[in-house]
């Protein structure tokens, strides 16, 4: 009511701080951060968590796996040396989240560790052999020659998906953030998928480009 004065309905104003104001306010579409710029007025330059724990683990449905020849779109997000190579799966019909794997630099790795790109490549391969996969979003950073194999293999399904271009990722962190809000997807419980939603941030304002630079 501080913040908007004579404009607040019980100060004989339009504004309907109880009603609309409130519940806004409340809604899961909106971090922290946002909620104090749109409705305190206040100056916020920083991160938000980018899933609620509690209600991440309220949306898992562990029992609910896939079956041969299920319809799926899946991401790949891959590297090289010491960030995580990971290959999930949406189930097309509900939204359903699958962890199919995960490979992460184990604590004990040798400076020469590298991820197993033959394995990698046989597990999206098998993939798209047990199910009906209609596109596959793809982050080709160092990934390329691959992704030139898999697009001959599934002309038409293999969409490069580049997680550096901002305004592209900001659009899909969006979508996903108001959908997962609206518990309008279920996710397998996958540990290190769990693990990654909710460890993740999102960065605003001016110190986007720094933080993202310190996790490169």
């Amino acid at each position: 009511m501080r913040q908007y004065g004579d404009s607040s309905r019980e100060r004989g104003g339009w504004v309907n701080l109880r009603g609309r104001i409130m519940h806004e306010v409340r809604s899961a579409r909106y971090m922290e951060a946002d909620r104090r710029r749109f409705f305190l007025n206040e100056i916020v330059v920083g991160e938000s968590v980018f899933v609620l724990p509690e209600a991440w683990d309220f949306q898992a449905r562990p029992d609910d796996r896939l079956r041969p020849g299920d319809g799926i779109a899946l991401g790949f997000d891959g590297s090289k040396y010491r960030d995580s190579t990971a290959l999930i799966a949406c189930r097309i019909s509900d939204g359903h989240l699958v962890e199919i794997r995960v490979w992460e630099r184990p604590k004990d790795a040798r400076a020469d560790w590298r991820v197993p790109s033959a394995e990698v490549d046989k597990v999206v391969k098998d993939t798209f052999g047990a199910y009906n996969v209609a596109v596959m979003f793809a982050d080709p950073y160092r990934w390329q020659d691959y992704l030139d194999a898999w697009s001959a293999l599934w002309p038409d399904r293999i969409v490069e998906f580049p997680t550096n271009v901002q305004q592209r990722m900001d659009k899909a962190i969006e979508r996903f953030t108001t959908a997962f809000g609206g518990r309008e997807f279920t996710h397998d419980g996958g540990e290190a998928l769990s693990r990654h939603a909710k460890n993740a941030v999102i960065v605003k304002g001016d110190r986007k480009r720094a933080a993202r630079a310190r996790t490169n």
